[in-house]
């Protein structure tokens, strides 16, 4: 999908900074120093990400499903203490599930916890802001690695 001239010229800018970035991919990158790490991909234009296969329904065994790369603007890493499952490791809701909010994005795994984590599950929805996933990261005491 072709990006608008006003868009590429906003990038080119810097001017896409200022606009609200949207949530839009989860992608797990493996632990180190016994956390998990994981990118959170923004977007400031959510409604034209679109990815190979994620019309596909069972993105489990599908190689990628991360968003093509001209249609986000902000990657921001997270190291947690909590394993989040992710839609990509689903064999039976595609990326548009999670675009229409069907299917969250990523979830606290409980698997294997002691307890139930005291606030509850942390879940994070195609679309929500930077603003609330900083804010949910920092009820768990976590952060972007570079704020």
């Amino acid at each position: 999908m072709a990006l608008s001239t006003t868009l590429k010229n906003k990038w080119k800018t810097k001017e896409v900074t200022k606009m609200n970035e949207e949530l839009i991919y989860i992608n797990p990158l493996g632990t180190a120093q016994g956390l998990y790490e994981y990118e959170f991909i923004f977007s400031d234009t959510p409604e034209i990400v679109y990815g190979p296969d994620w019309d596909y329904p069972n993105p489990s065994i599908c190689s990628s499903v991360a968003p093509d790369p001209s249609t986000y603007n902000l990657v921001k890493k997270v190291r947690t203490g909590y394993k989040l499952r992710t839609i990509q490791e689903m064999s039976c809701y595609s990326m548009e599930y999670a675009m229409n909010n069907i299917i969250a994005l990523g979830w606290i795994d409980i698997e294997g916890l002691e307890e139930y984590p005291e606030n509850g599950r942390m879940v994070f929805h195609y679309g929500d802001s930077l603003e609330k996933v900083a804010e949910l990261l920092n009820l768990y005491n976590y952060k972007f690695e570079d704020d």
